[in-house]
Protein backbone atom coordinates (compact mmCIF):
# COMPACT_ATOMS: atom_id res chain seq x y z
CA UNK A 1 0.00 0.00 0.00
CA UNK A 2 2.98 2.03 1.05
CA UNK A 3 4.61 1.98 -2.27
CA UNK A 4 1.78 3.14 -4.41
CA UNK A 5 2.04 6.75 -1.77
CA UNK A 6 3.99 10.15 -2.40
CA UNK A 7 7.53 9.51 -1.97
CA UNK A 8 7.38 11.22 1.73
CA UNK A 9 4.73 8.33 3.22
CA UNK A 10 6.89 5.91 1.52
CA UNK A 11 9.68 7.25 3.43
CA UNK A 12 8.20 7.44 6.20
CA UNK A 13 6.94 3.65 6.47
CA UNK A 14 9.42 2.15 5.57
CA UNK A 15 11.54 3.80 7.45
CA UNK A 16 9.36 2.35 10.36
CA UNK A 17 9.63 -1.00 9.03
CA UNK A 18 13.42 -0.92 8.85
CA UNK A 19 13.20 0.22 12.64
CA UNK A 20 11.22 -2.55 13.42
CA UNK A 21 12.94 -5.28 11.28
CA UNK A 22 16.62 -3.98 13.27
CA UNK A 23 14.93 -4.33 16.45
CA UNK A 24 13.90 -7.79 15.71
CA UNK A 25 17.61 -8.47 14.42
CA UNK A 26 17.02 -9.10 11.21
CA UNK A 27 19.24 -6.68 9.36
CA UNK A 28 19.21 -7.71 5.92
CA UNK A 29 15.08 -7.19 6.03
CA UNK A 30 16.26 -4.02 7.91
CA UNK A 31 18.66 -2.85 5.48
CA UNK A 32 16.48 -3.17 2.37
CA UNK A 33 13.24 -0.91 3.88
CA UNK A 34 16.54 1.52 5.48
CA UNK A 35 17.18 1.85 1.18
CA UNK A 36 14.21 2.18 -0.02
CA UNK A 37 13.11 4.85 2.42
CA UNK A 38 16.44 6.52 1.59
CA UNK A 39 15.52 6.36 -2.51
CA UNK A 40 12.09 7.79 -1.43
CA UNK A 41 13.38 10.78 0.55
CA UNK A 42 17.00 11.68 0.46
CA UNK A 43 16.63 13.95 3.42
CA UNK A 44 14.57 11.51 5.83
CA UNK A 45 16.94 11.81 8.54
CA UNK A 46 16.01 8.79 10.52
CA UNK A 47 15.84 6.68 7.22
CA UNK A 48 19.48 8.11 7.20
CA UNK A 49 20.01 7.03 10.91
CA UNK A 50 18.02 3.29 10.67
CA UNK A 51 20.59 2.71 7.08
CA UNK A 52 23.68 4.31 9.51
CA UNK A 53 22.54 1.02 12.22
CA UNK A 54 21.97 -1.50 9.58
CA UNK A 55 25.99 -0.77 8.41
CA UNK A 56 27.20 -0.27 11.97
CA UNK A 57 25.83 -3.87 12.40
CA UNK A 58 27.50 -5.15 9.62
CA UNK A 59 31.11 -4.04 10.74
CA UNK A 60 31.36 -0.94 8.16
CA UNK A 61 31.82 1.79 10.63
CA UNK A 62 33.37 4.77 8.63
CA UNK A 63 30.13 4.15 6.52
CA UNK A 64 27.66 4.43 9.48
CA UNK A 65 29.66 7.37 10.54
CA UNK A 66 28.91 8.84 7.12
CA UNK A 67 25.03 7.90 7.16
CA UNK A 68 25.09 9.64 10.89
CA UNK A 69 26.45 12.56 10.00
CA UNK A 70 24.31 13.08 6.66
CA UNK A 71 21.58 12.38 9.29
CA UNK A 72 22.87 15.16 11.49
CA UNK A 73 22.83 17.73 8.66
CA UNK A 74 19.51 16.89 7.56
CA UNK A 75 18.11 17.12 11.26
CA UNK A 76 17.56 20.86 11.37
CA UNK A 77 14.77 20.41 13.94
CA UNK A 78 17.69 20.76 17.15
CA UNK A 79 19.09 23.90 15.80
CA UNK A 80 15.59 25.25 14.97
CA UNK A 81 13.85 23.93 18.33
CA UNK A 82 17.24 26.10 19.63
CA UNK A 83 16.68 29.56 17.96
CA UNK A 84 13.26 29.64 18.94
CA UNK A 85 14.10 29.09 22.45
CA UNK A 86 11.99 25.82 22.78
CA UNK A 87 14.99 24.99 25.11
CA UNK A 88 13.58 21.92 26.40
CA UNK A 89 12.92 20.58 23.00
CA UNK A 90 16.67 21.58 21.71
CA UNK A 91 17.91 19.76 24.62
CA UNK A 92 15.92 16.55 23.64
CA UNK A 93 17.01 16.52 20.26
CA UNK A 94 20.32 16.79 21.01
CA UNK A 95 20.66 14.33 23.27
CA UNK A 96 19.38 11.83 20.80
CA UNK A 97 21.76 12.92 18.08
CA UNK A 98 24.37 12.65 21.05
CA UNK A 99 23.00 8.46 21.62
CA UNK A 100 24.25 7.96 17.99
CA UNK A 101 27.05 10.47 17.87
CA UNK A 102 28.55 9.67 21.07
CA UNK A 103 31.80 11.48 20.52
CA UNK A 104 30.74 14.64 17.81
CA UNK A 105 32.29 17.40 18.90
CA UNK A 106 29.35 19.48 17.50
CA UNK A 107 26.65 17.62 19.11
CA UNK A 108 28.73 18.28 22.76
CA UNK A 109 29.09 21.71 22.05
CA UNK A 110 25.53 22.44 21.41
CA UNK A 111 24.21 20.12 24.51
CA UNK A 112 26.66 22.54 26.48
CA UNK A 113 25.35 25.58 25.03
CA UNK A 114 22.03 24.68 25.73
CA UNK A 115 22.43 23.78 29.30
CA UNK A 116 24.21 27.64 29.57
CA UNK A 117 20.98 28.78 27.99
CA UNK A 118 19.01 26.71 30.26
CA UNK A 119 21.09 28.69 33.61
CA UNK A 120 22.32 24.93 34.44
CA UNK A 121 26.05 25.98 34.89
CA UNK A 122 27.12 22.76 36.65
CA UNK A 123 25.46 20.79 33.58
CA UNK A 124 27.02 23.04 30.77
CA UNK A 125 30.55 22.56 32.70
CA UNK A 126 29.93 18.56 32.71
CA UNK A 127 29.16 18.27 28.88
CA UNK A 128 31.96 20.59 28.43
CA UNK A 129 34.51 18.30 30.02
CA UNK A 130 33.47 16.11 28.01
CA UNK A 131 33.83 17.59 24.72
CA UNK A 132 37.31 18.44 26.11
CA UNK A 133 38.06 14.95 26.43
CA UNK A 134 37.93 14.81 22.33
CA UNK A 135 38.88 17.91 21.44
CA UNK A 136 41.45 18.37 24.29
CA UNK A 137 43.04 21.51 22.28
CA UNK A 138 40.02 23.60 21.40
CA UNK A 139 40.72 26.89 22.94
CA UNK A 140 37.21 27.94 22.36
CA UNK A 141 35.60 24.92 24.88
CA UNK A 142 39.21 25.86 27.24
CA UNK A 143 37.73 29.77 27.55
CA UNK A 144 34.36 28.37 28.09
CA UNK A 145 34.94 27.02 31.07
CA UNK A 146 36.75 29.44 31.99
CA UNK A 147 34.12 31.76 31.56
CA UNK A 148 31.79 29.34 33.54
CA UNK A 149 33.87 28.62 36.24
CA UNK A 150 34.18 32.39 37.07
CA UNK A 151 30.66 33.17 36.92
CA UNK A 152 30.70 30.36 39.53
CA UNK A 153 33.22 32.04 41.66
CA UNK A 154 35.95 29.36 41.00
CA UNK A 155 38.67 31.86 40.08
CA UNK A 156 41.43 28.72 40.38
CA UNK A 157 39.83 26.68 38.11
CA UNK A 158 38.81 29.51 35.70
CA UNK A 159 42.49 30.66 35.85
CA UNK A 160 43.05 26.94 34.95
CA UNK A 161 41.03 26.44 31.72
CA UNK A 162 42.03 30.13 30.75
CA UNK A 163 45.85 29.38 30.77
CA UNK A 164 45.26 26.28 28.23
CA UNK A 165 42.68 28.31 26.50
CA UNK A 166 45.64 30.70 25.87
CA UNK A 167 48.29 27.86 25.21
CA UNK A 168 46.71 26.65 22.42
CA UNK A 169 45.54 29.91 21.21
CA UNK A 170 47.80 32.89 22.10
CA UNK A 171 45.55 35.52 20.31
CA UNK A 172 42.34 35.76 21.95
CA UNK A 173 41.91 39.07 23.43
CA UNK A 174 39.24 38.52 26.17
CA UNK A 175 41.35 35.46 27.76
CA UNK A 176 44.76 37.98 27.78
CA UNK A 177 42.57 40.50 29.21
CA UNK A 178 41.19 37.84 31.77
CA UNK A 179 44.54 36.56 32.76
CA UNK A 180 46.27 40.19 32.84
CA UNK A 181 43.44 41.25 35.46
CA UNK A 182 43.75 37.80 37.25
CA UNK A 183 47.54 38.59 37.82
CA UNK A 184 46.70 42.08 38.99
CA UNK A 185 44.23 40.92 41.26
CA UNK A 186 46.22 38.51 42.71
CA UNK A 187 49.42 41.21 43.38
CA UNK A 188 51.25 40.14 40.60
CA UNK A 189 51.71 42.85 38.25
CA UNK A 190 54.77 41.92 36.75
CA UNK A 191 53.07 38.62 35.21
CA UNK A 192 50.30 40.67 34.17
CA UNK A 193 52.60 42.97 31.82
CA UNK A 194 53.34 40.02 29.49
CA UNK A 195 49.86 39.75 28.38
CA UNK A 196 48.85 43.51 27.81
CA UNK A 197 52.38 43.45 25.98
CA UNK A 198 50.79 40.59 23.91
CA UNK A 199 47.53 42.74 23.57
CA UNK A 200 48.95 45.96 22.78
CA UNK A 201 50.86 43.87 19.76
CA UNK A 202 47.52 42.47 18.89
CA UNK A 203 45.83 45.61 18.48
CA UNK A 204 48.42 48.21 18.31
CA UNK A 205 45.85 51.48 18.06
CA UNK A 206 44.21 50.64 21.02
CA UNK A 207 45.69 52.97 24.24
CA UNK A 208 44.18 50.79 26.68
CA UNK A 209 46.52 48.36 26.61
CA UNK A 210 50.18 50.43 26.51
CA UNK A 211 48.37 52.01 29.78
CA UNK A 212 47.93 48.83 31.37
CA UNK A 213 51.79 47.91 30.75
CA UNK A 214 52.53 51.22 32.09
CA UNK A 215 49.94 51.09 35.38
CA UNK A 216 52.14 47.30 36.15
CA UNK A 217 55.20 48.68 36.27
CA UNK A 218 53.75 51.54 38.20
CA UNK A 219 51.99 49.10 40.61
CA UNK A 220 55.04 46.81 40.81
CA UNK A 221 57.53 49.67 42.08
CA UNK A 222 59.38 50.27 38.22
CA UNK A 223 59.02 53.70 38.40
CA UNK A 224 61.26 54.92 36.00
CA UNK A 225 59.73 51.77 33.65
CA UNK A 226 56.53 53.41 33.85
CA UNK A 227 57.57 56.83 33.04
CA UNK A 228 59.14 55.41 30.14
CA UNK A 229 56.31 53.84 28.73
CA UNK A 230 54.04 56.69 29.49
CA UNK A 231 56.10 58.93 27.53
CA UNK A 232 56.31 56.48 24.64
CA UNK A 233 52.33 56.47 24.90
CA UNK A 234 52.16 59.76 24.75
CA UNK A 235 54.37 60.46 21.77
CA UNK A 236 52.32 58.17 20.03
CA UNK A 237 49.00 58.98 21.32
CA UNK A 238 49.44 62.76 22.57
CA UNK A 239 45.87 63.67 22.80
CA UNK A 240 45.07 61.06 25.07
CA UNK A 241 44.07 62.18 28.39
CA UNK A 242 45.09 59.39 30.63
CA UNK A 243 48.59 59.38 29.91
CA UNK A 244 49.24 63.07 30.16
Amino acid sequence: MFEKKDSRVKSAAATNLSFLYYLENEFAQASSYADLAVNSDRYNPSALTNKGNTVFANGDYEKAAEFYKEALRNDSSCLTYKKLNRLDEALDSFLKLHAILRNSAQVLCQIANVYELMEDPNQAIEWLMQLISVVPTDSQALSKLGELYDSEGDKSQAFQYYYESYRYFPSNIEVIEWLGAYYIDTQFCEKAIQYFERASLIQPTQVKWQLMVASCFRRSGNYQKALDTYKEIHRKFPENVECK
